[in-house]
């Protein structure tokens, strides 16, 4: 099946970023969401969420929307601890009262 020259060129990742934020040395309290899929950046980019409780699907939409993710591939992209020992299943609910450490990368 050939492919059209226009879905070649569509990206899966708009890069604007306007409503992220650069990791800082501050104590922070609640769910922070590390970024690290972008290899142009060299600082880890933070989603804090820090009132109430959230579902792991929840904060995927939110991070892809934070950085242009189109939803068609959002489906590509999940939630891993700090360690990268397990993922989170799209139904886990984090509190925000926990203080956790979570990656939003490429499965």
């Amino acid at each position: 099946m050939p492919m059209n020259r226009e879905e070649e060129s569509t990206p899966l990742v708009f890069r604007g970023r306007e409503g992220s934020q650069r990791s800082s040395s501050s104590v922070a309290t609640g769910l922070q969401v590390h970024l690290y899929f972008s290899p142009g950046t060299k600082d880890a980019t933070v989603i804090q969420i820090s009132s109430g409780q959230i579902t792991a699907e929840n904060v995927c939409i939110q991070a892809g929307k934070k950085n242009g993710i189109l939803p068609v591939y959002l489906s590509l992209f999940g939630l891993a601890s700090a360690d990268l020992s397990f993922w989170y299943p799209p139904s886990h609910i984090f509190d925000s009262d926990e203080n956790l450490v979570v990656r939003f990368r490429v499965r």
